[in-house]
């Protein structure tokens, strides 16, 4: 990780800002690489408009509670600034990933009363800003409008009226998106969001608000459309681990997965120099770090990156905390734990599966990938009667009422994914023995239990049972079967080097030479950044 250079006097000069003195009680951090983005306002200490900045940045990376501390540390440095406590209120009010904690609705209405008290010192469009964000929190209660409602369309206006202002615009699309349930994002609300965003960053193309909610906005249905919002995200580089992450959430789905992994490297950098920056002033760390290290190791796992996807398996599996993996209700978190485990096998490292020990018999998910792991290792390896005991240790397992109570992140239960790898190992040794036509049938087993996995953002699936599959239809001489398993994958996981390099063989396989050898061209280009060679669609 690059130097970071940690004092409360290195933004003095930025923006005019000086040093906190020593006097001044320090409430949050004053974090590097958050000056680029400025939104002037009322106030007498340029120290406080730095910390406004810095709390509206935070803001645009999802980051309320630190946003939080920078609105109160700019309220000490100016009691006087309005619309630090305005900030205030809006970095305790909901956002994209929660809605706010039972004490946040008293204390953004406090804040928003002191704005509202003040706004006789401030522009009118500052005015505007504090009278908006007072609909959400001060309606009378016999008010029947929504209160996140009542605020977008309050914010609408503002944006209206003050058509120069991109933060004015880009706050109306958060409030929006923020009010609209999902569903209704995703149908007739979702295209009012997007033109929104694009009008923002067709004159102001480097607003870090805009470009992040454009990409969560298109991440899911067309994510192409946020490409241009990635790139220019990525290349302003904030120091704001969220605003870092979210290019990978558009790499990821567009195929592009060494740039999603140096996304998701640049944002574990920004969060670990956020919390070395805590530390240094002496205060403790509040930010929930984005899942960056998730969507790293399934970048990497697709990309053919198989040092990256190890070492931040390994990372994610040694961050768990061995007490509250057997905590009632926690039990999801072997699932981190097991992580190593099925890299290893999405990259054939067959010797050191066999060499690692068996996991304590009280994490049962675990051992049962352990059991998955070992079972495959052993079938590439030619032992396959070793690998069918393995085989029915994870049956046993798969079935265990213990996994079957037990749920991943509250969706599916723990004995599910089990029963995927289940029907994946006996495939893999059914076709090691030469029985072509069991293995595809448990591995077409295989395929529609994966299909059933309730998949969070990024899926904890890293090996796709239609990676397996494919390789069985072809050795079994069914090309053109094989060719629409892999044409699926690629829907699923675009231009993934495993299913292209697949997909090539089983058009070749049907001597369409021009069609596989164009398909061969863009797995090169997929692969030329890979640190491993492929034979097969798997190891």
């Amino acid at each position: 990780m690059k130097r970071i250079v940690i004092a409360l006097s290195f933004v003095a000069g930025a923006a005019g800002a000086e040093p906190l003195s020593p006097e001044a009680e320090r409430v949050a951090p004053l974090l590097e690489g958050t000056a680029a983005h400025r939104h002037l306002v009322t106030t007498s200490d340029p120290l406080a408009q730095r910390f406004f900045d810095q709390g509206l940045v935070l803001v645009y990376g999802l980051d309320r509670r630190e946003a939080v501390r920078s609105f109160q540390q700019a309220q000490h440095l100016d009691p006087a600034c309005a619309m630090c406590y305005w900030g205030e209120a809006l970095a305790r009010g909901p956002d994209l990933h929660a809605a706010p904690e039972r004490e946040d609705g008293p204390r953004a209405a406090h804040a928003i009363q002191r704005a509202l008290a003040l706004r006789d010192r401030v522009t009118e469009r500052e005015q505007a800003y504090i009278e908006a964000m007072a609909r959400r929190y001060l309606q009378e209660p016999s008010t029947a409008t929504d209160p996140d409602l009542a605020y977008a369309e309050a914010m609408g206006d503002v944006a209206r009226r003050f058509p120069d202002d991109p933060d004015a615009a880009t706050l109306h699309v958060l409030a929006l998106m923020v009010a609209t349930p999902p569903q209704h994002r995703e149908a007739g609300g979702h295209r009012a969001i997007v033109d929104a965003l694009e009008r923002v960053l067709e004159r102001h193309p480097s607003h870090p608000g805009a470009n992040h909610l454009l990409i969560r906005a298109v991440e899911r249905g067309e994510p192409e459309r946020g490409v241009a919002a990635a790139d220019r995200l990525r290349a302003l580089a904030p120091a704001v681990a969220g605003l870092r992450h979210a290019p990978a959430r558009i790499y990821l789905r567009v195929g592009r997965y060494r740039d999603a992994v140096l996304a998701d490297e640049a944002a574990i950098e920004a969060d670990e120099a956020y919390l070395a920056q805590c530390d240094a002033q002496g205060l403790y760390p509040v930010s929930a770090a984005p899942p960056s290290r998730r969507f790293l190791l399934a970048a990497a796992s697709f990309g053919g990156l198989s040092e990256n996807a190890i070492d931040v398996a390994r990372r994610i599996a040694a961050r768990q905390d061995a007490r509250l993996l057997r905590t009632p209700g926690f039990e999801s978190l072997q699932h981190h734990v097991a992580m190593p485990l099925y890299v290893l096998v999405r990259f054939g490292r067959w010797q050191e599966i066999l060499a690692q020990p068996a996991p304590p018999g009280d994490l049962p998910y675990v051992e049962g990938v352990w059991r998955y792991a070992r079972g495959v290792a052993l079938a590439r390896t030619r032992e396959t009667a070793r690998a069918g005991e393995e085989l029915l240790a994870l049956a046993r397992l798969a079935e265990d009422p213990r996994l079957e109570r037990a749920r991943i992140w509250g969706e599916h239960s723990m004995a599910q994914p089990l029963r995927v790898v289940r029907a994946v190992l006996a495939g893999e040794l059914a076709q090691a023995r030469g029985d072509h036509a069991v293995a595809i049938r448990l591995l077409r087993e295989a395929v529609r239990r994966e299909d059933r996995l309730v998949h969070r953002e990024p899926s904890d699936w890293y090996t796709p049972a239609r990676h397996h599959l494919g390789l069985a239809l072809l050795k079994a001489n069914r090309a053109r079967e094989a060719e629409r398993v892999y044409r699926a994958d690629l829907e699923r996981h675009p231009d993934n080097g495993w299913a292209l390099y697949g997909l090539a063989q089983s058009v070749r396989a049907q001597n369409r030479r021009r069609e596989a050898s164009e398909i061969e061209a863009r797995f090169r280009e997929a692969w030329a950044e890979a640190d491993v060679q492929l034979t097969a669609s798997r190891y």
